[in-house]
C-alpha cells in the first residue's frame, strides 16, 4: 500500500483557508464523533481537513479512498493500516484477522477494530485519535457503508472521524445526529470568500485586480480550483476568469489536448483499467511500447498518473474526463472490443466480468458468474459485488441459471431481507429438476436458514439426505446440514436426535477431514453440544485433534474450540480450562457472530452467577442494539432480571422496544417470542404486578416446553422465584426441584438454573437441606456461603428461616431496603417481602422496634 494513501496533503506556504474556518472545524471535532465536510471537487475540502488536522497534539491516522476501495474487507483493512501508521501496534489483532483470509461481515470485522481502539489511552478531554476519511463518496456499496456506519456508532467515545467527500456520506446521518453528534460543513461554509481569495492569488504572485477578483468568484461561485484555474489562465488571446468550465478546459486542452493523437488514443482507451499494467494496457490498446509510453505519462503528467508504487493509475478526474471523451469517440462496436480485450486479461473474475457485461457479452458474463456462484467453491457469505454484476445481468440469461438467483437469495438473507430472499428460493427450487441435486439441496437448506424454520423444510432435506448422491456433496455441506439438524432437535426438545446428530456431524468430519469441514464444525458445534454433550473423552479428542491439525492455520478451528470448552465449563458447572481461549484473542469473537454469543454468553452468565449487575450490563446490552440485534438478543432475559433486581423497570421497557423494533433475520420468531415473554414478566414484576408476571412465566413455560438453547433464561426456575416472592412457599420449592431435576441433573446442567443469580438461593438452599445434590452443586456455582440457621422468637414463638434471619441482622445495622437488595443480590419487592415477613414474625411495627427486639431476645 502506497503511504501516500496515508498522508495528508503538504501544507506548503500558498495554502490559505480561513481562520475561523480552521477553529470551527477543530471545535466540531472535539464536540461530535463524526465531522463531514461536503462539497464539490476542488472546493478545498481536503486542504481544509489537514490543517484542522495539523495542530490538534493527538494521532491522526489519514485515509484517502478511491472507487476500488468500495469494498467493506477492504476498508477494514485500510482504516487498521492507517491507524496503525500514526498508532503503531494498535490495530495488531485487526490485521492479523485479515490475514487469516476469512471471508467475515464488515460490521464484524470493525468490531475488532473497535475493541482495540477501546484500549487507545485518554488524553484528558482531547480525543484519542482522529481518522480522517478522505473522499469518502468511494463509498458506495451496502456493505462498506454498513461496515463505516458500525464503525462511527459503536466506536470509543474517543474516537474522532472525519470525512471528506463530494455527496454526503453513505451512513445514516439523521440516525447519527441524535446517538453519537454530528458536525457538518458544507459547500457555503468552503464558498471563498473575497479576502480568502485575494489572499491565496497573493501567496502565488499572481496580482489580480478586486473587480477581477470579484469577477471570478461570481463566475466559479467561490469554487476553489476553477477560481484558481481561472485566475492563472496564461495563454493567447485568453483573459483570467473568461472560461465557464475551467477544469473541463483545464483537462481538454492542458493535460489530453496536448497530447500526439496516438497517445490521445491511448490515454482515452486505458481509462476503463482501474489499474494500468502496462501488460494489460498494451493488450487492451494493441499498442506494443505500451511500458514505455506509461513511463513517459507518469513523468510528464505528474499528479495525474498516481504512483501506488507496485501499480499506476489515472487520476479521479482525469479519468471520468477520459471515459466521457471515449463514449463520444469511439464507436459502439469499438468500445465492446475494448471491453473484450479488458475482460481477456483480466485477472479478478470480477473485473473479468465487469468488462464482459459492459462490452455486451451478457453470455460468457452469465457462465463466468455461474461458477463464481457455484455453492461448493464460494465461501459462506456472498460477496455483494458478485449480486451487483447479477442484477447486470439479460434477465434472460440470469433465468437460465438458477445458481445466480440462489446467490442473491443467500445475499438478501444475510442482509436480513428474508421476505424477499424466500420468495427468490421458490422460484429457484421451481426451476430445479431432479439432476440439480447438489443446488436443490443448497436452496432448500437456505430456505430453512432464510425461514429459520428447519424442522418445516426436514422432510425434504431428510429425503435428500437418504438420495445416494448426498454422499457426492462436499463434506462441509452434508457437516452443515448435520448441524443445522442439531439444532432443529435442540429447539424441539429432542435430545437424543440432537446426540446423534452430533455423532453424525463428527462421523463425516472424521471420514472427510478437512479445514473447511473442521472449520463449520467449529462454528456451529456450540450450543447442541452444550445441551447434548459427548463425554468429555470424546470432545477432547475432537478437540485436540481439530487445533493439533488445523488450529495453525485457521484461528476460526482454533477459536471455536476454545470457546466450546468454554461455553461447556459455564453450563456444565466445571473451572474454565486452562487452553479454552486466549483472551488476548477475545476481540476477534466479534467477527464471528457464533463466536461472539458464545464468548458474551460466557461471560454474562458468570456475572450473572456473581450478582455483577455492571458487567452484565456491558457484555449484553450491545447485543440488543437494533442495530446489531441478532442470536444475541437471547441474553436480553438476564438483562432483565437485573434491571429488575435493580428497580430499573424503565430500562426494561427500553429492552422490550429494542426487541420489538426487530423486523426479520436471525434468530427467528420462535426465539423473539420466548425472549420477549421472559422480559415482559420480567417489566411486569418490576413494577410489583406479580400476577401478570406469573401468568406470563406460565405461559412461556408451557408454550416453549423443550425449548432448550442454553443461553435462555429457564421460565420454569424464573417461575419458581417469583411464585416465592408471592409466599407461595411450597409450590415454588416444588417447581424448582423439578426443574433442578431435569437441568442440572438429567442434564448435567447446573450453570442453566444458576442463570437465575444469587436471588435463587434461598429456595436452592431449601432444596439442599432437603438432602438434593444437585441443588448444592448449583449453590457452589453462585458461590454460596452457608446461611445462618433457623432462630425461633422466644415472644411469639415463630421461626425466622436463615435469609430471614440474615434480613434481621442486616435491619439491625440500619441498612435501606436498597441496601439489602444489594447485599442479597434481590429486587427490591423482594426485600419488601422479607421485611414485612420478620417484622410479622416480631410481632415488630417498626423497623426500628425490630431491631430492638432482634438485640433483646439475642436474634442476631
Amino acid at each position: 500500500m502506497p503511504v501516500t494513501k496515508l498522508t495528508p496533503p503538504s501544507i506548503t506556504p500558498d495554502v490559505v483557508v480561513a481562520d475561523g474556518l480552521v477553529e470551527h472545524t477543530r471545535d466540531l471535532l472535539h464536540e461530535h464523533r463524526l465531522t463531514t465536510i461536503v462539497a464539490p471537487g476542488g472546493s478545498g475540502k481536503t486542504t481544509l481537513a489537514a490543517v484542522a488536522t495539523a495542530e490538534l497534539g493527538v494521532p491522526v491516522a489519514w485515509l484517502r479512498l478511491h472507487p476500488s476501495d468500495d469494498d467493506p474487507r477492504l476498508l477494514v483493512e485500510l482504516t487498521a493500516v492507517a491507524i496503525d501508521h500514526v498508532a503503531p501496534g494498535t490495530t495488531t489483532a485487526t490485521r492479523s484477522l485479515l490475514r487469516s483470509g476469512q471471508v467475515l461481515a464488515p460490521t464484524q470485522l470493525f468490531g475488532t477494530l473497535i475493541n482495540e481502539l477501546s484500549a487507545l489511552p485518554d488524553r484528558d478531554d482531547e480525543p484519542a485519535v482522529v481518522l480522517v476519511v478522505d473522499d469518502a463518496h468511494a463509498i458506495t456499496s451496502g456493505g462498506a457503508a454498513d461496515a463505516l456506519h458500525y464503525l462511527v456508532e459503536f466506536g470509543p467515545p474517543r474516537l474522532r472521524v472525519l470525512t471528506t467527500s463530494r455527496q454526503p456520506p453513505a451512513l445514516p446521518l439523521a440516525r447519527l445526529r441524535t446517538t453519537v453528534g454530528v458536525g457538518e460543513i458544507g459547500p457555503d461554509d468552503l464558498r471563498l470568500d473575497a479576502a480568502t481569495a485575494t489572499a491565496m492569488l497573493t501567496r502565488r504572485g499572481i496580482d489580480a485586480p478586486p473587480e477581477l477578483v470579484t469577477s471570478l468568484l461570481e463566475r466559479c461561485n467561490g469554487w476553489t480550483t476553477g477560481f484558481l484555474l481561472g485566475a492563472s489562465t496564461d495563454r493567447p488571446g485568453r483573459t483570467a476568469g473568461s472560461t465557464p468550465d475551467a477544469v473541463t478546459e483545464y483537462l481538454a486542452q492542458e493535460i489530453v489536448g496536448s497530447e500526439p493523437p496516438e497517445t490521445q488514443w491511448f490515454l482515452r482507451a486505458i481509462s476503463i483499467l482501474d489499474e494500468l499494467d502496462p501488460q494489460r494496457c498494451a493488450a487492451v490498446t494493441g499498442i506494443d511500447d505500451a511500458v514505455a509510453l506509461l513511463t513517459d505519462l507518469r513523468r510528464r503528467l505528474g499528479p495525474f498518473v498516481v504512483d501506488h508504487g507496485e501499480r499506476l493509475e489515472l487520476h479521479d478526474l482525469l479519468r471520468e474526463h477520459l471515459r466521457l471523451e471515449l463514449e463520444h469517440h469511439a464507436t459502439t462496436e469499438r468500445l465492446a472490443e475494448l471491453h473484450r480485450r479488458a475482460a481477456a486479461t483480466a485477472n479478478d473474475p470480477i473485473d473479468r466480468v465487469e468488462h464482459l457485461l459492459t462490452g455486451g457479452d451478457h453470455t460468457p458474463a452469465a457462465d463466468a458468474l455461474e461458477r463464481l456462484a457455484d455453492p461448493s467453491e464460494r465461501g459462506p457469505t456472498v460477496d455483494p459485488r458478485l449480486v451487483g454484476l447479477v442484477e447486470r445481468l439479460d434477465p434472460d440469461e440470469r433465468r437460465r441459471r438458477p445458481a445466480l438467483d440462489l446467490l442473491v437469495a443467500e445475499h438478501l438473507s444475510q442482509r436480513g431481507d428474508t421476505d424477499t430472499a424466500t420468495e427468490l428460493l421458490a422460484s429457484v427450487r421451481d426451476r430445479l429438476g431432479d439432476d440439480d441435486f447438489g443446488l436443490r439441496w443448497s436452496a432448500l437448506l437456505a430456505t430453512a436458514l432464510a425461514t429459520h424454520d428447519i424442522p418445516r423444510w426436514a422432510p425434504e432435506l431428510a429425503r435428500l439426505e437418504h438420495d445416494e448422491r448426498f454422499d457426492t456433496l462436499p463434506a462441509p455441506m452434508r457437516v452443515g446440514w448435520v448441524i443445522g439438524t442439531a439444532w432443529a432437535a435442540l429447539w424441539t426438545g429432542d435430545t437424543e436426535q440432537t446426540g446423534a446428530r452430533i455423532e453424525q456431524a463428527l462421523v463425516i468430519h472424521r471420514e472427510r477431514p478437512g479445514p473447511a469441514t473442521a472449520e463449520v464444525l467449529a462454528v456451529h458445534l456450540g450450543f447442541p453440544l452444550a445441551v447434548r454433550p459427548l463425554s468429555a473423552e470424546r470432545f477432547a479428542h475432537h478437540h485436540r485433534n481439530a487445533v493439533d491439525r488445523f488450529g495453525d492455520t485457521s484461528w476460526l478451528v482454533r477459536a471455536g474450540s476454545g470457546l466450546q470448552l468454554r461455553a461447556l465449563a459455564v453450563v456444565r458447572g466445571t473451572a474454565l480450562p486452562d487452553t479454552a481461549f486466549d483472551d488476548d484473542d477475545a476481540a476477534l469473537t466479534r467477527t464471528v457472530p457464533q463466536f461472539a454469543i458464545a464468548y458474551d454468553f460466557a461471560r454474562a452468565a458468570r456475572a450473572r452467577m456473581a450478582g455483577d449487575h455492571h458487567t452484565l450490563h456491558t457484555v449484553v446490552a450491545p447485543n440488543v442494539e437494533p442495530i446489531a440485534l441478532g442470536f444475541g438478543v437471547a441474553l436480553a432475559p438476564l438483562l432483565a432480571a437485573s434491571y429488575r433486581e435493580q428497580g430499573l423497570a424503565d430500562d426494561i421497557d427500553d429492552l422490550l422496544a429494542a426487541i420489538g423494533r426487530w423486523s426479520g433475520g436471525p434468530p427467528g420468531q420462535a426465539l423473539i417470542d420466548l425472549v420477549t415473554d421472559l422480559v415482559t414478566a420480567e417489566a411486569s414484576w418490576a413494577r410489583g404486578r406479580l400476577d401478570d408476571a406469573e401468568r406470563t412465566l406460565t405461559s412461556a413455560a408451557e408454550r416453549h416446553a423443550g425449548f432448550l438453547n442454553p443461553v435462555i433464561v429457564d421460565p420454569g426456575v424464573q417461575l419458581a422465584l417469583l411464585r416465592d416472592e408471592q409466599g407461595r412457599t411450597a409450590r415454588a420449592t416444588a417447581l424448582l426441584a423439578d426443574r433442578v431435576a431435569e437441568l442440572a441433573g438429567r442434564l448435567d446442567s447446573p450453570g442453566r438454573v444458576a442463570q437465575a443469580g444469587p436471588g435463587a438461593v434461598p429456595l436452592l438452599e431449601r432444596l439442599a437441606n432437603g438432602d438434593t445434590p444437585t441443588a448444592a452443586r448449583v449453590l457452589a456455582l453462585l458461590g454460596h456461603e452457608q446461611a445462618p440457621e433457623p432462630r425461633t422468637v422466644p415472644s411469639t414463638g415463630e421461626t425466622l428461616t436463615g435469609r430471614e434471619v440474615e434480613v434481621l441482622a442486616l435491619i439491625a445495622t440500619g441498612a435501606t431496603n436498597a441496601e439489602l437488595a444489594e447485599r442479597l443480590h434481590v429486587s427490591n419487592n423482594t426485600v419488601k417481602t422479607h421485611v414485612r415477613r420478620v417484622l410479622a414474625k416480631l410481632g415488630a411495627r417498626s423497623r426500628a422496634e425490630a431491631a430492638a427486639i432482634a438485640r433483646r431476645q439475642h436474634l442476631v
